[in-house]
């Protein structure tokens, strides 16, 4: 089996945009770290481990995780495309632009070698120390490192490639149904019991919750297929309109549901994911 992969590659523009936060950026770099530049390769399988596996790679929730990544989509970083075996699930592949590769075929600028003694704050010492092993010959690559080196030339390995998207490697726990509830519902934000916070209708899109009238004070208490009957239920109460509900009240829930049918697709409670999937089409804002 090939070597884990120990290093993930993240388009360059990303280092200098300001809209980036921590958590961001920490959802950039494991969507690339599984993904393995497969739209760079033309070649690979993407990244199509379940967002429980990827939130928790990162240390957060699914519910952040996946705020982190309509973000990514929205600013061009991540394409979401539906998976060809099951429409219902997607596979996310990171957009490199030009800027951020070297391609092969380019050849390189001419480099102007200067003394050292010429640049400002560097001292004139012609054999500077290189930080790094002595064997890497000044910093060059060495072949003792060649079991973790993936040319951009190379396939990934189909292994190492079902190794790291699946939630069943060695790094990666596995997720009990309370466990994936807990992540979801950890920042309260779903809980009926929260009051709305007050906002500019316009920015809003509404001034209080449309679905929160109609929905129990224990809804996260409930068992998984009682809470999306009940979401469902409320759904109903409004007509099915989504556009009747807050701007962040139908992202909120939307996202709910798409956690719900990623989680348990094809498990036991596959009904439930299929409950969750349509109603998800019908309420996401994007």
């Amino acid at each position: 089996m090939a070597s884990k992969r120990i290093f993930t590659t993240m388009p360059v523009r990303a280092l200098g945009d300001q809209r980036f936060t921590a958590l961001t950026f920490r959802s950039l770099g494991v969507i690339a770290l599984h993904d393995g530049m497969s739209k760079v390769k033309g070649s690979g399988g993407g990244c199509y481990a379940r967002h429980a596996t990827l939130a928790e790679r990162i240390g957060t929730d699914v519910t952040n995780f996946s705020k982190s990544l309509s973000l990514l989509i929205k600013w061009g970083y991540v394409a979401r495309e539906p998976q060809l075996m099951d429409k219902r699930r997607f596979t996310l592949r990171v957009i490199y632009s030009d800027e951020d590769s070297w391609q092969p075929d380019q050849p390189s600028p001419p480099q102007e070698l200067r003394d050292p003694s010429e640049i400002v704050g560097e001292e004139g010492h012609p054999k500077a120390e290189i930080v790094g092993e002595a064997e890497g010959k000044n910093g060059s690559f060495s072949r003792e490192n060649d079991a973790h080196y993936i040319s951009l030339n190379e396939e990934l390995d189909f292994d190492e490639s079902r190794e790291i998207n699946s939630p069943k490697g060695p790094r990666f726990a596995q997720h009990s149904d309370n466990d994936v509830l807990d992540s979801i519902f950890a920042s309260g934000r779903f809980s009926s019991e929260r009051p709305p916070k007050k906002k500019d209708p316009a920015e809003a899109g509404c001034g209080e919750w449309a679905l929160k009238p109609h929905l129990p004070s224990n809804l996260s208490k409930l068992p998984l297929g009682a809470q999306v009957s009940r979401i469902e239920a409320a759904f109903d109460a409004i007509g099915r309109d989504a556009d009747r509900m807050a701007r962040d009240e139908r992202s909120m829930f939307a996202e709910l549901l798409y956690n719900i049918g990623d989680e348990y697709s094809g498990g036991e409670l596959d009904a439930v994911a299929q409950q969750a999937n349509r109603l998800w089409e019908e309420m996401a804002p994007y």
